[in-house]
């Protein structure tokens, strides 16, 4: 039979959720190319249980995936933008 939640794993949870949220918006901002490019971005701005919110392989993998996608549509954005601006000026 399960104990009995007194509500600290809930809490837990949902600050792993939190932390998780938060390295996905970090993946998709195009500037990190890597799961652990995004913890060490999430260390650096003080988030000190990156490390642990991030262990799990399947978010590690999904971390990574966003950052490549986001990587790359940001390069598309960059490159048309330069497209655009060389057109108009031309």
């Amino acid at each position: 039979m399960l104990a009995p939640d007194d509500g600290r794993e809930t809490v837990v949870i949902r600050a792993i959720d939190r932390i998780r949220a938060q390295a996905y918006a970090f993946a998709r901002s195009g500037r990190y190319r890597d799961c652990e490019a995004v913890e060490r971005g999430m260390l650096a701005d003080g988030c000190e249980d990156a490390h642990q919110a991030l262990l799990d392989p399947y978010v590690r993998q999904h971390v990574t995936q966003l950052c490549q996608q986001d990587h790359h549509a940001a390069g598309k954005r960059t490159a048309a933008l330069h497209i655009a601006s060389t057109y108009l000026r031309g």
